[in-house]
């Protein structure tokens, strides 16, 4: 499928495209109605492409979105605009009106050289030299250590801009005088304090995820050497056992769910495990600033057009139009009992249009309703960092040992709120990273430690990433053995497009009703086009008996139906 829209970084914005631009919100209503989004993104420039590998559709157009409305990329239509972009519609994408403004500002109009030989200038003229005193080059480094050699990541460290430098850049190399580590260089530096953060690159974006590792590191010699440098970065690869007998021959790998690295008692890096078992950095940072921002609630509305000139007859299969606050937000057509269920709305009312085959034109205001909590996504927080095969974290710093360095699994993404406790309170399966220490004691990790020690090629289950685990062994990256995933109950549910709502939902709960547990269909995962998984975990250890239930919302033309049970006083046992 041809692609409907050009996509350019901003910086590559010029006069001539300027009557070609389109605005986030025309990119993402037209592309709400694609049917298969991934075929319009596949000629789609790499950089930008790569931000949606393994995203379901929504997830598509919410990046999308962020994309453009940042400003970070540029959408253009294949023809000029027929209609120009207003002030007012300017005033809902300031970011994009800023490039605009630059372009008009910068470009200037072609020269147009005139159609005879330059005059030369023949005659010669006793070269003019002047002297110009060279400053000597600053004569001072800083120098960070990192565990192991032959790793090859695309992360890299960053000191700050200071009055007197720019910023600068280094990756690690490996140290050829010492074969247990590699050594990050930042040559030429002028002795002033300087601060220093970990960076990672970002998907489609150009500029990368930075945390801060020190504030006022000074630079030292460049004759200077020292056996262990003041600051230290190790990289650990998380596992957990398959039993209690924390056998190393008995480990897993992480297939799905959330890493989470605390230290000073601070989330400092959430990252999200994908399906090969890489690791992508979420910008926690700018979730949680962004918290303090007033979010509206996403609503949904119920259409049912009626046609009383044919006796209640029902205008079905017509085409429909959604209007929020005079701007287009959806088109679609009705279902055979002229109803149809809209979600991603934010207005407490909006206007249906429909129009009849017969060329009558109906409008209507309708109210819109609250969309149930549980009905979003389940990523909260998109992940953005390149995929990574390990973790680094800090062990130490300004010559000081990290003592308060801890990680922790999940197999669902903590909500802000529950990472503020988990940094308040504490978590019982937090792991403590102390027997990092063993690095400054042996230049290797200990492998008698049961929580942290040196990678060893144990079996893993059948269908894991072998070739991940085996890529690390012999790099001197430690081995971290976090909390298992909770046990889980599965099953597959076959959609019907024509009955299913995407807020009917699954209920496991005890026979006694002291817990239980929805999962909405919206917020499950497709297997394929006709299939879905539903999964059951975090029950509580009293719970051994549970009914499984399936409930439809229904709206106006279907009432709520009566809970279909599918499983009554089972134990839990025998569904896992």
């Amino acid at each position: 499928m041809q692609t409907l829209y050009k996509f350019i970084p901003s910086s590559k914005l010029t006069h001539k495209e300027l009557a070609f631009l389109q605005l986030p919100s025309e990119v993402i209503s037209q592309l709400s109605r694609v049917r298969d989004i991934k075929s319009v993104l596949r000629p789609l420039p790499s950089q930008l492409s790569t931000s949606f590998e393994q995203s379901s559709d929504p997830q598509i157009l919410t990046i999308m979105q962020r994309l453009l409305s940042s400003g970070q990329w540029i959408a253009l239509g294949l023809n000029p605009r027929t209609v120009p972009i207003t002030v007012s519609q300017f005033a809902s994408f300031p970011v994009i009106k800023q490039h605009v403004e630059r372009v008009k500002a910068t470009d200037k109009p072609k020269v147009v050289k005139a159609n005879f030989t330059a005059v030369k200038d023949d005659v010669y003229l006793a070269p003019q030299t002047t002297y110009v005193p060279i400053e000597p080059m600053p004569e001072h480094k800083i120098v960070v250590e990192l565990a192991g050699q032959g790793r090859s990541e695309p992360t890299f460290l960053r000191l700050s801009k200071t009055d007197l430098q720019n910023y600068k850049i280094t990756k690690p190399h490996q140290d050829i005088t010492a074969e247990h580590r590699s050594l990050a260089v930042f040559k030429g530096l002028e002795k002033e304090p300087k601060t220093l953060y970990f960076a990672i690159p970002l998907q489609g974006r150009p500029e990368p995820l930075t945390l801060l590792l020190v504030d006022n590191i000074e630079p030292v010699d460049k004759s200077m050497e020292m056996a262990e440098w003041d600051n230290v970065l190790v990289p650990v690869f998380p596992q957990y056992y398959v039993g209690d007998d924390q056998d190393k021959n008995k480990i897993s790998l992480y297939e799905s769910g959330y890493m989470y690295v605390l230290w000073k008692n601070k989330v400092w890096r959430e990252l999200s495990v994908d399906q090969k078992g890489y690791f992508c950095d979420v910008e926690l940072e700018y979730y949680r600033n962004r918290q303090a921002e007033t979010v509206k609630k996403t609503r949904h509305v119920n259409i049912n057009f009626f046609d009383e000139d044919r006796y209640g007859r029902l205008c079905s299969d017509d085409k429909f139009a959604i209007y929020q606050n005079g701007d287009l937000v959806f088109e679609g057509a009705l279902d055979e009992f002229g109803s149809a269920r809209i979600f991603g709305l934010t207005e407490d009312k909006v206007t249906a249009e429909c129009y009849r085959e017969d060329g009558e034109h109906l409008v209507v205001e309708l109210d819109t309703v609250e969309s149930p909590f549980k009905g979003g996504l389940k990523v909260l927080r998109e992940p953005a960092g390149v995929p990574l095969s390990n973790i680094w974290v800090p062990y130490k710093i300004k010559g000081e040992v990290q003592t308060d360095l801890n990680m922790l699994y999940s197999q669902r993404q903590l909500t802000l709120s529950e990472l503020s406790k988990l940094e308040s309170e504490g978590d019982s399966r937090l792991v403590d990273l102390s027997g990092l220490a063993a690095y400054s004691d042996s230049q290797h990790f200990d492998a008698d430690n049961t929580l942290v020690s040196e990678l060893i090629a144990s079996p893993l289950p059948d269908g894991q990433n072998v070739g991940l685990l085996k890529g690390l062994l012999g790099t001197n990256t430690a081995g971290v053995y976090l909390n298992p995933p909770a046990p889980s109950i599965r099953f597959t549910y076959i959609i019907d497009l024509h009955c299913d709502q995407s807020d009917d939902y699954f209920e496991l709960s005890c026979v006694d009703d002291k817990w239980s547990q929805k999962v909405y269909l919206r917020e499950t995962e497709f297997i394929d086009k006709h299939r879905k998984e539903i999964v059951f975990t975090g029950w509580l250890p009293e719970v051994k008996n549970v009914n499984l239930k399936r409930y439809c919302a229904g709206f106006e033309l279907h009432d709520k139906q009566e809970a279909m049970s599918i499983h009554a006083n089972i134990a839990i046992t025998d569904l896992l």
